[in-house]
């Protein structure tokens, strides 16, 4: 089983059994030299690579958890995490885990817990380096661990209950005095020190190579440590290629072959004990055991086991397969002396010996069945691609299984290149591993390490199907059988027990072949004909010569195809159609002779048409094309006429190479095409509008605009456009306009690129035309398109009004004369004919336009706190409406009108400072402070932007954008003015300003016609608007009402613990809380305290008539009488009689102070106790909206409060308050 613990995405696996192999195929086939490994991990640490096992490392080996449970007497479960989330846990590369060889299964920690095993009724106290300690009663159990020792112990499975060392007599526990869980468990400090590991317990390095013709061995650094090796009888299946002995061979001076290596057994085994032997450099197979007799096993090979080349060094792994009847508790062992090496060496030294490993008999080992699927027997198939060559069945039994590597067998007849692109696929949707190229040496190996889980996993009891997909491009009359052949084709692993195990047949028998149910034989040579996708379509011209009527593809499969011969008709709307000179090519090469002319009336000549000899064969495999050429010259061919090219069923007319089968051709046809005029066309393009007034061309001045756009469409043949000639088309009421009045400079381009050499200058006369030769030529293909755009510059003065051209002429001012094309095919003209289109209506504006409003998104009305930072007061919408220039802004001046409770409002122009202008998160300009000395009424933040990029703020045409505002609000103590309150505003006078033609408001210029924008000529017509009003404008832009206190309070209801302000249902009383209100004064710079000096409620009532009189009194903090703020009295008869709001006034509200950074609570309490008041009626109590008029007249205020300042203040943003309601 697989114990997992998941934390978050994490997951990690314990190994319930040792694993016997930890080489995985593909990853670990690349490790890097164990000294660069070695550095990245530290003795002590734990480990993993990117499957879910943990390990412990020391020594250059890694070292099991067979259990969570073990794991957990060592560790934590926070310790479980990675590094990087606070846990122990290191990742390294699969290649680093693979290299470190297991050194042995980690046991329980000595104290910490008890075990045993399901099969033993006993219970174990666990010592140091895992010495098993009876506890002979359950009273000796309750000492050592408690009334709850039951709770205490960990079943251990059979297989890893040898990890264990067995208990003595004479170690039984009866008594406390026997054995002391807490001592034992503080002195083990380590698993390092309970396995009786040091710092010294690293493999030994390969043995340095010997000078001269000489060999040494010795262990290398993948020798393993001793570890379990895992079997099962019942399922017919052992442990496989289990890693057991690791070979280090180093030479001198020469190369040496080494043909014969024997190695003895240790250990108590015997030779039945293991199925299989073998060497193995990485993932690559040395050499299978030949022989296994009394424990010495025989390893050679004609021509030599392998070379150790001069001065370097080889390792070799020897792996086991464990027969499934081994018994439980045998150990094995293997070593290599030099007297048992036969090389080419002069001398032989040294020696390597392994651990001797313990075998552990399990009963759920995995096992992989292998059956057939399809063909069941012996077919045939006809040469193609993509054909499924054999289906096959895996089943994962009693474990999750994870196939690493497949080798499958081809043992039919075909050579290795007939099969081609041989894949792998699961269901038929989901390929696995590469595709390959062929087979080698018949074989085809898929490495499926790749895969996310490190290979294919089938979960234990799942069927999965798989299937061998290849293009057959050859092997006539061969056959084709694919198999696994050997139980090493098969990597698949125990993915519980972390073992590698066997393939069984389908029956769960012991290996044996599994392959296809028969051969698959490959049919004799066949051809196929389709219409190629880019054979023509559409148009073709007329009069063209060697014109494409049909492309054909010819695929020969199984063998090479000859083909001898092929008869050719036409048809077409007309049965007298004649095409002349017929040919057919042949992968581009003419093939056969032309035919002079073929009569479209679906008939061929007498007699066989096209005769090719040798000169037509497809290669097996490929594909040919075959083309249909011909002229279409003849009278009988006329424009809009139709035809289509057939080849005609053939009879033997092609035959097999190898096989020499006789083959015939299929009846085929192009498709049908229709003959055209080759002649170009011209239209205006229509996605380039008219300009008008609200979207001109441009302003007087403005360089290089399109005035214009077209577009040529190519005919029924490629066309080479060499000129275009445009005319003067101005059509105005007023004799002698002509283009020359208003631009010049003409040309035309295709995007961004000049089609001519240069600009032309215009002429004043009319109808005047002007001729574009094309340098370099344009070439345009049959039905495409191109457009041309027409540019102008406009003149900085008109010749003449433009009215004359933007209200009369109505048809456009620019015709397309011509365009002059010759056939790329024909070589005759293809110019356009049609009727020549006038161009897009023309609009000049005299100037842009700027229009500066506030913006939808400006702060409303606020109270800013002195001494706060980056407040903003203002938003600006900028929109340039002309759509006919880009304008520049070169200075932006805001004024600040002020008003404060004094008769010199410059008093407070010291409240800002550090004015800013910005555009988005942009930066234009920034003053220090507001500026008096230009003006007698209002102080000015004057914002020069010549020194930003462009020499100002630029604002495209037909754009709008939004100017920001910003300021910090001096501190009271630096100013010490009465509270104040600001308006950002441009004006449109600017009479009070001392230089009024220098120091407009907004100065700005548009960019084409250098017009001069500012407030000195705010009005609709000449550039500037202020305001909303199209075509209007308003003296001044002012922006939202903003006040600088020296604090602000707020006033909402309570929610807050304990004091939450009532709503819903509710019982009368006669001092009922109907509202509590939360006074802050949290939004404070300088630490000052607010005052709150008057309070009038909002009091509503449904279904209430008093029917006594009742008090509604106010108190601050708690209802308590020396907290009483005021009173209001309803009697019956008065003039307040019945719920209304109050009217008190400030001499009879005692004041209430809030300091800086707290709250104030505010109860308001009625007596409720009135027989009027019934079940539903509602009641609430908010703060009034606006002053109300006291019962002598006079006018109180909803609130009275003071910032500290001179000023007493009425007003409270969020105000009104809507009271809760309270129901009976």
């Amino acid at each position: 089983m697989i114990d997992v613990i998941r934390l978050g995405k994490r997951a990690f696996a314990w190994v319930t059994v040792v694993a016997t192999v930890t080489w995985s195929v593909g990853l670990a086939a690349f490790v890097a030299p164990l000294t660069a490994q070695a550095a990245e991990v530290a003795n002590g640490d734990l480990i993993k690579g990117s499957l879910p096992t943990v390990y412990y490392y020391h020594g250059n080996k890694k070292y099991v958890f067979p259990t969570q449970k073990t794991f957990l007497t060592w560790y934590t479960m926070d310790q479980l995490e990675g590094v990087d989330n606070g846990g122990l846990v290191k990742t390294v590369s699969n290649a680093e885990i693979a290299s470190f060889k297991i050194g042995a299964n980690v046991t329980a920690k000595p104290g910490a817990r008890m075990v045993k095993i399901t099969s033993d009724p006993a219970t174990y106290a666990v010592d140091a380096g895992g010495q098993l300690r009876h506890v002979t009663s359950e009273a000796a159990a309750v000492e050592l661990y408690g009334s709850a020792w039951n709770t205490m112990i960990d079943d251990v499975p059979d297989g890893f209950f040898v990890n264990y060392v067995g208990s003595e007599a004479s170690g039984d526990i009866s008594s406390s005095s026997d054995f002391n869980p807490a001592a034992v468990e503080a002195a083990a400090t380590s698993i390092a020190l309970d396995l009786g590991l040091d710092d010294s317990d690293t493999p030994p390095a390969p043995t340095p190579a010997p000078a001269g013709g000489s060999l040494s061995v010795g262990p290398s650094t993948s020798n393993p440590g001793s570890m379990t090796l895992v079997t099962d009888a019942g399922n017919n299946a052992g442990g496989q290629r289990a890693d057991v002995l690791g070979l280090s061979f180093s030479a001198g001076s020469d190369s040496v072959q080494v043909d014969t290596l024997v190695l003895r057994r240790s250990g108590i085994a015997s030779d039945s004990d293991l199925d299989d032997m073998y060497l193995y450099d990485g993932a690559d197979l040395v050499a299978q055991v030949q022989s296994v007799s009394k424990g010495v096993a025989t390893f050679t090979k004609s021509g030599g086991l392998f070379t150790v080349p001069a001065g370097g060094t080889t390792n070799l792994d020897l792996r086991v397969d464990v027969n499934k009847d081994a018994s439980a508790g045998i150990t094995i062992g293997w070593s290599l002396a030099a007297a048992d090496i036969t090389s080419s060496a002069d001398s032989v030294s040294g020696s390597a010996s392994g651990e001797n490993h313990t075998v552990a008999v399990v009963s759920d080992l995995a096992f992989l069945d292998v059956a057939n699927v399809l063909p069941a027997a012996a077919d045939t198939i006809d040469p193609q691609d993509d054909y499924d060559l054999w289906t096959f069945r895996l089943d994962a039994n009693s474990q999750d299984m994870l196939v690493e590597s497949l080798t499958l067998t081809n043992v039919g007849s075909t050579d290795d290149d007939d099969l081609q692109n041989l894949e792998l696929w699961y269901q038929g949707s989901t390929q696995l591993g590469s595709t390959l190229g062929t087979l080698t040496n018949g074989t085809a190996t898929f490495d499926l390490t790749g895969s996310e889980d490190g290979g294919f996993k089938i979960t234990s009891g799942q069927q999965r199907q798989l299937t061998v997909r290849a293009d057959i491009k050859g092997g006539t009359n061969r056959t084709v059988r694919f198999g696994i052949q050997e139980q090493t084709d098969i990597v698949v692993k125990d993915l519980n027990y972390n073992v590698y195990t066997v393939p069984a047949q389908d029956d769960n028998s012991a290996f044996a072949v599994t392959q296809a149910g028969g051969a698959t034989t490959i049919n004799t040579g066949s051809l196929t004909q389709t219409i190629s996708t880019d054979s023509p379509t559409g148009n073709i011209p007329d009069g063209a010569t060697n014109v494409l009527l049909a492309k054909f593809n010819f695929k020969a499969s199984g063998e090479p195809v000859k083909v001898k011969n092929l008869d050719i008709s036409c048809t077409g709307n007309a049965a007298t159609n004649i095409l002349k000179n017929v040919k057919v090519s042949f992968d581009g090469s003419q093939i056969g002779s032309t035919l002079s002319s073929l009569t479209c009336d679906a008939s061929s000549p007498s007699g066989t048409d096209f005769s090719f000899g040798n000169s037509f064969t497809i290669q097996e495999g490929a594909t040919g094309t075959v083309e249909v050429h011909g002229d279409l010259t003849d009278s009988t061919i006329a424009a809009s006429d139709t035809t289509s090219v057939t080849l005609a069923a053939g009879s033997s007319n092609a035959n097999g190479t190898v096989s020499l089968t006789a083959l015939s051709t299929t009846a085929i046809s192009g498709r049908t095409l229709t003959v055209k005029s080759g002649a170009v066309s011209v239209r205006k393009n229509p996605s380039l509008a008219n300009y008008t007034s609200s979207r001109p061309l441009g302003v007087l001045g403005s360089a290089n605009v399109r005035a214009g756009s077209f577009i040529i469409t190519g005919g029924a043949e490629a066309s080479t456009i060499s000129q275009i000639v445009l005319k003067d088309d101005v059509d105005t009421t007023s004799d002698g306009v002509t283009l020359k009045d208003y631009f010049d400079n003409l040309s035309i381009k295709h995007g961004d690129t000049m089609l001519h050499s240069s600009p032309l200058s215009l002429t004043d006369t009319d109808s005047t035309t002007y001729t574009f030769n094309l340098s370099p030529n344009v070439t345009l293909g049959v039905g495409e398109t191109y457009v041309v755009d027409v540019y102008v510059d406009i003149l900085s003065t008109a010749g003449v009004a433009t009215s004359n051209l933007n209200d009369d002429d109505t048809d456009g001012a620019i015709q397309v004369d011509s365009v002059v094309a010759t056939g790329v095919e024909t070589s005759t003209t293809t110019s356009d004919t049609s009727t020549d289109p006038r161009l897009q209506r023309l609009n000049i504006a005299t100037n842009g336009s700027l229009r500066v409003t506030i913006d939808g998104d400006t702060p409303q009305d606020d109270q800013l706190v002195l001494g706060s930072t980056d407040q903003t007061f203002a938003k600006f919408k900028l929109a340039e409406e002309s759509n006919a220039e880009d304008v520049l802004i070169k200075k932006f001046v805001v004024a600040d009108v002020i008003s404060v409770n004094t008769a010199v409002p410059f008093s407070s122009t010291g409240t800002m400072r550090n004015l800013k202008l910005y555009n988005g998160s942009t930066l234009l300009g920034s003053v220090d402070a507001l500026d008096d000395s230009k003006t007698s009424t209002v102080p000015v933040a004057s914002f020069d932007l010549t020194g930003l990029a462009a020499g100002g703020f630029k604002l495209a045409k037909g754009s709008t954008t939004v100017l920001t505002l910003k300021a910090d609000l001096t501190p009271w103590l630096e100013n010490e003015s009465a509270s104040s309150t600001h308006r950002a505003t441009i004006f449109t006078s600017d009479a009070d300003l001392t230089t009024a033609a220098q120091d407009d408001y907004i100065d700005a210029i548009g960019l084409g016609s250098g017009f001069a924008i500012s407030t000195t000529n705010a009005t609709a017509t000449s550039g500037l608007v202020i305001g909303v009003a199209t075509g209007a404008t308003q003296t001044a832009l002012t922006g939202n009402v903003m006040d600088a206190l020296r604090t602000k309070i707020s006033i909402a209801y309570s929610d807050d613990a304990g004091k939450v302000s009532p709503s819903g249902t509710v019982t009368k009383s006669s001092e009922q809380t109907i509202s509590i209100l939360k006074i802050s004064n949290t939004a404070n710079v300088g630490g000052y305290e607010a005052t709150i000096k008057g309070l009038n409620l909002d009091v509503n009532s449904s279904g209430i008539s008093l029917a006594g009189t009742r008090v509604l009194k106010v108190y601050k903090d708690s209802i308590d009488s020396a907290n009483q703020l005021a009173t209001t009295t309803y009697a019956l008869g008065a003039a307040n009689a019945g719920f209304s709001d109050t009217a008190i006034d400030a001499a009879n509200f005692t004041d209430i102070t809030v300091s800086a950074g707290s709250s104030r609570y505010v109860y308001v309490t009625l007596d409720t106790n009135d027989s009027s008041i019934g079940a539903n009626d509602t009641l609430s109590i908010g703060i009034q909206t606006t002053a109300v008029i006291g019962i002598a007249g006079e006018v109180m205020s909803p609130v009275l409060w003071s910032d500290g300042s001179a000023l007493t203040l009425t007003e409270v943003r969020g105000m009104p308050l809507t009271g809760r309601s309270v129901s009976y």
